[in-house]
């Protein structure tokens, strides 16, 4: 898949220019802009470029019909600045072609014959100048232009500047004509018969246009001479031209062979001005600006990918730095044991257990209904022995002790270790990445809080399902029935029952008899004597509770000490190592998806255009 170059395609690589050099901490790549601001106009704008005596300025004047370049123009012998010639109407058009192009002097000439309405040709600074600035205007100003004529000569054609020269220039080879001018000199000088010649130099000009990527299309090239522009001229030409040969000059020029000739240039020089001077349609007009603002996207794109290379760095990245490469530099840094260490030390386990077994004791004293109004002594108890739990403990000497720093190796030490080793191989992947590392202390105070975090977790995890167990519905009925038996049994139920049985006859004096035997039984001693047997059997019931919660809990410590030792590495070290390489991946991922957009800009087909 390829992206649809619009005229926001320009925007985009302008971004990950900027983009690519920042994060890459290199210059950026010189970028040409002005493809899309092209496409807003109907204007037709052709650049005419070649070295020095070319005839350029002789062809601008052919193609209007008119001597538009005057002798002190800029377009003149030796063009030092680009000069625009168009008909006046078209003035306001051409200046928002060519805003942007700061710090360049760009003459503009109007004045030009209506038959130019619409199209502008353009006088190029001679690129083969020793004026080293000349190039650069070039290539600036060709950015706005829609095509390009690129002019030589006989002498010239297959120059390596030449081609070098329309290499540099982002235009699609569809919006490129290749003239070779002075073609009238060439047969005037030449002792080989007119034919051989124009196929000689129609050769060399197919080599020319195939090496700049024209794909040998014959259409794009003309033979021509520019200051000739009928039979007689050209013959006028070439018999001055022929004044030292041997041969008679009006045996030469008049033979059948040279009027053939003769022919194809004058037909050659009419079909560049239909080509030029006819206006293509709103739609051909379109497509041909497209063409340029894709021809250039691509081009500048794959000029990207080559410059920053992206990709290649991605691929280093993946390889240098990847996540197991990581989470084994962090096993090898901090060891396989240090986060079980660390988690057992960040709590005491004499604390611990109290603080579960008060929390064990209170939810379960809720099951029992009644047991509360004597379990508050045994609850004070409970919470009295769980303390806060801390980070630090204290040692042998009484001083607070680091529970990160196990076998005399501080946190800050190990982290230290960690980031030497991943930068290392950061520079192995690029020695451009512009990806800072978290410092030492950030990496050391993330992992303090995410393992204290972690162990909460971890204690939650352990403690929560034991405190959520509850009785099933038989367990519930007898907890709610029990002490209630029990506060009611001594005082009460038992003296009523036992005077009850003591009764051995009936008749109304054995009735006075056990009602005065129910007095006595329920008399304040007895009830209070019972009432005390009663608490002291149910304060034996709370302590079997709190017995079984102080075993639990010891039991659930046991697991949660079992727990950090065998997975606490994986959980703990795997956070460092994501914070410690995720600049780096932030990088990569941005590497990645510039690379792939660019890939899409440059598109499927060949650099040719």
């Amino acid at each position: 898949m390829t992206f649809v170059v619009d005229e926001r395609a320009e925007l985009r690589l302008s971004r990950m220019n900027h983009d690519l050099s920042e994060l890459l901490d290199v210059g950026e790549l010189p970028l040409t802009r002005g493809g899309g601001q092209s496409m807003s106009d109907t204007l037709w704008v052709w650049g005419v470029l070649g070295g020095k005596e070319v005839g350029k300025s002789t062809l601008i004047n052919a193609l209007a019909g008119a001597d538009v370049v005057r002798p002190d123009d800029p377009g003149g012998e030796g063009t030092f600045r680009p000069a625009c010639y168009h008909v006046d109407s078209d003035g306001e058009k051409l200046s928002a072609r060519l805003a942007g192009l700061e710090g360049m002097v760009i003459d503009r000439v109007g004045g030009a014959p209506s038959t130019m309405g619409g199209l502008v040709l353009v006088d190029l600074p001679d690129f083969d100048s020793v004026f080293v600035d000349h190039a650069e205007q070039v290539r600036r100003v060709a950015s706005r232009l829609d095509g390009i004529i690129w002019v030589t000569t006989p002498k010239k054609v297959g120059d390596a500047r030449a081609i070098q020269e329309i290499e540099r220039v982002l235009k699609s080879r569809t919006n490129f004509v290749y003239v070779v001018n002075k073609m009238d000199w060439l047969l005037a000088q030449s002792d080989r018969s007119p034919g051989e010649e124009l196929d000689r130099v129609s050769s060399a000009l197919a080599l020319q246009r195939s090496v700049s990527g024209a794909n040998g299309d014959v259409r794009r090239s003309f033979l021509i001479s520019a200051r000739c522009r009928s039979v007689e001229a050209v013959k006028g030409e070439i018999s001055r031209g022929r004044t030292d040969v041997t041969v008679g000059a009006e045996e030469v020029v008049g033979g059948v062979e040279m009027d053939r000739a003769i022919d194809r240039l004058l037909g050659d020089f009419l079909r560049l001005r239909s080509v030029l001077t006819t206006a293509p349609s709103g739609e051909d007009l379109r497509a041909n600006k497209l063409a340029n603002l894709t021809y250039q996207t691509r081009r500048q794109a794959r000029g990207m990918l080559a410059y920053y290379q992206p990709g290649a760095i991605v691929e280093a990245l993946d390889r240098e730095v990847s996540s197991e490469q990581i989470e084994q530099l962090v096993l090898q840094s901090f060891g396989a044991g240090y986060a079980g260490e660390v988690g057992r030390r960040l709590q005491d386990r004499r604390a611990l257990v109290g603080e579960w077994t008060g929390a064990l004791f209170r939810r379960r004293m809720g099951w029992w209904p009644l047991l509360g109004m004597i379990a508050w002594p045994a609850a004070g108890l409970a919470s009295a022995l769980s303390g806060l739990r801390s980070v630090w403990r204290r040692g042998v000497d009484g001083e607070a002790v680091d529970a990160f720093h196990v076998e005399g190796v501080s946190l800050e030490e190990r982290v230290s270790r960690l980031l030497t080793a991943v930068e290392t191989r950061v520079v192995r992947a690029s020695d451009r990445i512009r990806a800072g590392l978290p410092g030492v202390n950030v990496v050391a105070e993330r992992f303090r809080t995410e393992a204290v975090v972690w162990v909460d977790a971890r204690r939650e995890g352990v403690i929560g399902p034991v405190l959520a167990r509850r009785p099933m519905l038989v367990g519930r009925l007898m907890r709610g029935l029990l002490p209630m038996a029990v506060l009611l049994w001594f005082p009460l139920v038992q003296p009523v029952l036992e005077a009850l049985l003591g009764a051995g006859e009936s008749g109304f004096v054995v009735g006075l008899a056990m009602v005065r035997s129910m007095v006595s039984a329920l008399s304040g001693v007895n009830v209070l004597s019972g009432l005390m047997v009663s608490l002291l059997i149910m304060a034996g019931m709370v302590g079997a509770i709190y017995s079984r919660a102080v075993r639990d809990a010891h039991l659930a410590v046991d697991r949660f000490e079992a727990v950090e030792g065998g997975d606490g590495a994986s959980v703990l070290l795997g956070s460092v190592a994501r914070s410690v390489v995720s600049p780096v991946r932030r990088v990569r991922d941005e590497l990645a998806g510039i690379a792939d957009e660019l890939g899409r800009l440059a598109g499927d087909a060949k650099a040719g255009g």
